[in-house]
């Protein structure tokens, strides 16, 4: 049976996240504080017990400056003994019906491996989010930086969406937004805030990896002359918004989307490469 959750799933999903993907108890509970809805949660039972979960979050996507309500599909699961049944594909059908009927436009999920792009399209699912990848390592000869301020997370938002209404993309507003930023800062990571734009990066040894980059038009220079001259490091890896001229090999796939209605196009143009970066997990 797939259904709804309730209230009173929480400790058997916490089990399953515990069971599927091995998370500890300190990041699961502050999932379950802060972004966990029962009546967006779908469960199914088998033999009595819930055995798969999924989650669904509210989001937005813009493609070609039309955005329109998404629900964003997260955490995933299937106890290891009840899959091959046909179980995620019954609860995707669902939560496809669920959303269609709550009014959303579209379904949303970033795959945790290369091999869940096959999985996903054979539901229904296509490819159609990016991100660029770039590195460079420390150099001397950086250009004015702009300043380093206090986190402003709702002026972080507001950057986020200057950005993405022109390359098109994933869309958090408010809780969510502020959910995803607390949730990168609770695993460790850490934030670069100017007035040109924002880093959302964390440190491996003499590696600084950026899951997200946000710079305002024309100040691509001073956020990047911040960054080395606040964080030091012997090489830096960046995921951000494509734009015009990216090296095609630069560009790589990051999530799917699910359309819900046939009143707008979701498939991206060949010059169209709408953004996901600020991802959970």
């Amino acid at each position: 049976m797939i259904r709804i959750a309730c209230a009173a799933d929480v400790d058997r999903l916490k089990q399953i996240w515990s069971e599927c993907f091995g998370d500890g108890e300190p990041y699961i509970d502050f999932f379950f504080r802060n972004a966990f809805v029962p009546a967006s949660t779908i469960v199914a039972e088998e033999d009595g017990q819930v055995c798969a979960m999924l989650f669904l979050l509210e989001s937005s996507v813009c493609f070609q400056g039309q955005e329109n309500r998404a629900a964003y599909l997260y955490a995933a699961a299937t106890l290891p003994q009840y899959r091959s049944r046909g179980i995620m594909g019954g609860m995707i059908r669902f939560a496809a019906d669920f959303c269609r009927s709550a009014g959303f436009h579209s379904i949303v999920l970033v795959p945790a491996e290369e091999s869940l792009f096959g999985y996903y399209g054979r539901s229904g699912f296509k490819t159609a989010f990016y991100g660029a990848y770039e590195s460079f390592r420390v150099s001397e000869h950086t250009g004015p930086a702009a300043a380093v301020l206090p986190v402003d997370i709702p002026e972080m938002e507001r950057m986020r969406r200057e950005a993405l209404r022109q390359c098109g993309g994933l869309m958090w507003h408010g809780r969510e937004f502020c959910y995803a930023v607390h949730e990168h800062l609770f695993t460790g990571g850490e934030i670069l805030f100017t007035r040109a734009g924002y880093v959302l990066y964390h440190r491996e040894g003499d590696l600084c990896c950026v899951d997200e980059w946000i710079a305002r038009p024309d100040r691509e220079e001073e956020l990047r002359s911040a960054l080395q001259h606040s964080v030091r490091a012997a090489e830096y890896r960046i995921i951000r918004p494509p734009r015009a001229g990216d090296d095609e090999t630069a560009v790589r796939a990051r999530g799917m989307i699910l359309p819900l209605t046939d009143d707008h196009n979701f498939t991206a143009g060949p010059a169209d490469k709408p953004y996901i970066g600020l991802t959970l997990g």
